[in-house]
């Protein structure tokens, strides 16, 4: 089994939960004033793991310490999140309860479960083809107790076309899905123009960019960034929805947007909606939307690729991780007015090599 590394999903959280890290859940008595939303738990005080499951083995473990009263275990996404619900299988719950000392496995009715040794630490391993998930107490390696014969599958489809019916309803509220996004964007196949591209760069194919420490000798050109190390793509957009992605595999430090054709080229510049870029920036592990001031992000995976989507009547520009499909970050309610264009830009000889995916 593969082993995964879980993080905890803010937007599923129960008011009275607090997360700390991404990854510890403890109870606090306040209620946060949190905005509603259908993927937040109002009466069980749960919260989900940022992982979604369709196929495969994995495990996790979970430090509980000396908690005294928890459950733990999986759920569908589709779960009923509002309201009075019970655990169960029938629900789409599988799960076992820790509650003052005593174990259980809540299936309907509930198991009550004798354990040589309170656990420390759980485990639990998921076979989705195989429909079982078991927990184990990882304290001593025993085994606490199995669902079996389990179908994941069952409901998965009409639960998939349900929730695409509801997104292409109302797609442009929705920061979800990216592959169901492309469908409402037209993608573009873009070269990057070499009369806009900054001396240090060096294109190849026209489609990839990486630093040269000999700076070229290339004819001065109003077109051309001679302070931003930039180059823009061929392309020029006054109207419609378009999309197209970078694959940034290992770079270190970039930024990727666009920008109106007639921003200043010449001289010191900042990136900002202010002065006609919507960008972001991957700066050495850090993640940045280029706001005024700049906007900090939390990315739950690091992209290799990034989508970027632009709805010109909208004024909407999103950034999307197409490594896994999450949103990135958006600019909305802009007003643009004249030509746009695909902006890239690198920072130095190590921050590695953009490509436009075609």
């Amino acid at each position: 089994m593969g082993r995964v590394n879980v993080t905890l999903d803010a937007d599923t959280a129960h008011p009275a939960l607090f997360l700390s890290e991404q990854r510890r859940v403890t109870w606090q008595e306040e209620k946060k004033d949190l905005p509603a939303s259908p993927q937040r738990f109002d009466s069980l005080p749960c919260v989900l793991g940022q992982l979604s499951i369709t196929s495969g083995r994995y495990y996790w473990e979970v430090d509980i310490g000396d908690t005294v009263s928890c459950d733990l275990g999986i759920c569908r996404d589709n779960v009923t999140r509002n309201g009075r619900v019970t655990i169960s299988p029938q629900n789409g719950f599988w799960a076992i309860r820790i509650y003052e000392g005593d174990f259980w496995a809540l299936t309907s009715p509930e198991t009550h479960l004798t354990m040589r040794e309170s656990p420390r630490r759980v485990g639990i391993f998921l076979d989705y083809e195989d429909g079982d998930v078991s927990f184990y107490n990882m304290t001593d390696g025993s085994h606490i107790y199995t669902f079996t014969r389990i179908l994941f599958q069952e409901g998965l489809q009409e639960d998939i076309d349900r929730r695409k019916a509801q997104y292409k309803s109302d797609w442009r509220k929705a920061a979800l899905y990216a592959d169901w996004r492309k469908e409402e964007f037209q993608a573009v196949h873009m070269t990057m123009d070499a009369d806009t591209a900054h001396p240090a760069l060096f294109l190849s194919e026209q489609r990839r960019v990486t630093w040269q420490e000999e700076k070229q000798d290339l004819p001065a050109s109003p077109q051309r960034f001679d302070s931003l190390p930039c180059v823009l793509g061929q392309l020029s957009i006054t109207s419609g929805r378009y999309f197209w992605e970078v694959d940034i595999g290992d770079t270190v430090s970039c930024d990727l947007g666009i920008c109106r054709d007639n921003v200043t080229r010449k001289g010191r510049v900042t990136i900002s909606p202010q002065n006609g870029f919507w960008a972001i920036r991957i700066y050495e592990g850090e993640y940045w939307a280029l706001t005024s001031p700049e906007t900090h992000l939390t990315l739950r995976e690091s992209p290799s690729r990034v989508g970027i989507f632009l709805d010109y009547e909208d004024g909407d520009v999103s950034f999307y991780n197409m490594k896994d499909g999450s949103h990135i970050i958006s600019f909305t309610q802009e007003t643009f007015q004249g030509v746009l264009r695909p902006l890239f830009r690198l920072w130095n000889s190590d921050s590695g090599t953009l490509t436009i995916v075609h």
